[in-house]
């Protein structure tokens, strides 16, 4: 899983050097590397990961290593917009209320992943999550581990997942990256620039609902209402990246447009019926002419 962050730069670096160190002939099993496109990350990043992304490929490929470079994007009628605009739904508000995870980060994974094992095969799925992220982000790792084993198992059959530096530290994984250079070329000071710039950490490959959210900011969806202040993006700003300025206030705009009972609509379907809810939580869907 590589979503261009600290942790997946990492965690992609020491699976390139390992193989390295095995004989050509025995490189057999394919490696992917999946980035998730939501359609709706934050600019700055897109320009970042697609960069980074092409390097990967193009070293990979001059290296003879069997790494394949894959992104994952939503389905139309799962998109952002679609699904905000065109149906209605109002700007997530809560970690039990985030549709979009699903729609844009969890299915269009799965599908690939899916596509790997459908005739019987197995894969196993390299994550960087860390315990020190969070308390929240070690629970979940603590829950699905299993005792003595490397591997925990995946919701989906035949599918197991690895996080091999969960118990890294936020000041060894740079540490690591400002000693150990880029196998595919990159500029690990580009990284320590954009987080410096941003000030703060990225969002993981999303593969279930056991991964935690991105917490309270982050590199991620320029469009996040989950979180009250998107202060990667404000931090951006306010370090030279003004032309992200409109795309803070709209996000905003979206927050805020969610407890405006004007742009909702005063009913709301529930099982096919239309009902009258006397509470916000189950106001309706955003007004035909808010949309």
């Amino acid at each position: 899983g590589f979503s261009g962050g600290k942790d997946s730069t990492m965690l992609l670096q020491i699976v390139w050097y390992s193989l390295l160190k095995i004989e050509p002939s025995l490189r057999t099993r394919p490696i992917y590397v999946i980035s998730n496109d939501t359609l709706v990350e934050n600019p700055k990043i897109v320009k970042y990961v697609e960069k980074v992304l092409h390097q990967i490929q193009k070293s990979a490929t001059e290296q003879s290593l069997p790494i394949e470079v894959v992104k994952t994007k939503p389905r139309l009628e799962d998109t952002f917009w679609v699904n905000l605009i065109g149906k209605g739904y109002p700007a997530p508000n809560s970690n039990i209320f985030r549709w979009c995870t699903d729609r844009l980060k969890i299915n269009p994974t799965s599908r690939f992943i899916k596509s790997i094992v459908k005739n019987g095969d197995e894969a196993i799925i390299l994550l960087g999550t860390r315990s020190e992220e969070s308390v929240k982000r070690a629970r979940s790792i603590k829950k699905h581990e299993i005792k003595g084993k490397r591997l925990r198992k995946h919701l989906l059959n035949n599918v197991f997942v690895y996080a091999p530096i969960k118990d890294i530290t936020t000041n060894e994984v740079w540490k690591y990256l400002m000693i150990v250079s880029s196998p595919w070329n990159a500029d690990n000071e580009d990284l320590v620039r954009l987080y410096k710039n941003a000030n703060h950490g990225d969002c993981p490959l999303v593969i279930d609902k056991t991964t935690p959210s991105c917490g309270h900011s982050r590199f991620g969806c320029w469009v996040c209402t989950v979180v009250k202040r998107d202060k990667s993006m404000e931090s951006l700003v306010e370090n030279g990246e003004e032309w992200m300025l409109p795309l803070l206030k709209y996000r905003d705009e979206l927050s805020n447009s969610r407890y405006d009972r004007d742009k909702r609509e005063n009913r709301r379907r529930i099982n096919r019926k239309l009902t009258i809810p006397p509470e916000e939580e189950e106001w309706g869907a955003y007004t035909l002419e808010y949309r």
